[in-house]
């Protein structure tokens, strides 16, 4: 569980910015990285945590100066919400959210599903849902 909810400090942290941050501005947002017993042992956390959050596809990008040095790092919103749903109905109306926020869901294009898509959609998650936890 400590990793999980390390992981979820960290993508937070770097949501609530809108430019790149270092890892010691990262730091005093993820609570077991001030805990960390030096700063080797909290570089190696950090490293891990951003391989294994890529490889779960979320796209944390290092930002470098002019001379290529990474100064920090940034998780675009634009690439990491998911878009708003949209249910298609009869003669090609569709039901669209009431308001867009302006945490990222603006830049982004809706996806429409029809009725029977919908479903499939559903019946997929009821399956996933039976599998049960994964860990």
């Amino acid at each position: 569980m400590a990793k999980l909810q390390r992981w979820v400090d960290l993508l937070a942290a770097l949501l609530r910015r809108h430019s790149a941050a270092s890892l010691e501005e990262l730091k005093p947002d993820v609570p077991e990285y001030l805990a960390a017993t030096n700063l080797a042992a909290l570089r190696r956390m950090f490293e891990r945590d951003k391989v294994e959050l890529r490889e779960f596809g979320i796209p944390i990008v290092p930002v470098s100066d002019e001379a290529g040095e990474v100064i920090g790092y940034q998780l675009r919103r634009d690439a990491f919400y998911l878009p708003y749903l949209t249910l298609m109905h009869g003669a090609g109306r569709k039901s669209a959210p009431r308001r867009v926020d302006r945490y990222g869901y603006r830049a982004l294009p809706q996806l429409a599903f029809e009725a029977d898509e919908l479903d499939a959609v559903v019946e997929a998650a009821r399956r996933v849902q039976q599998l049960g936890d994964p860990t």
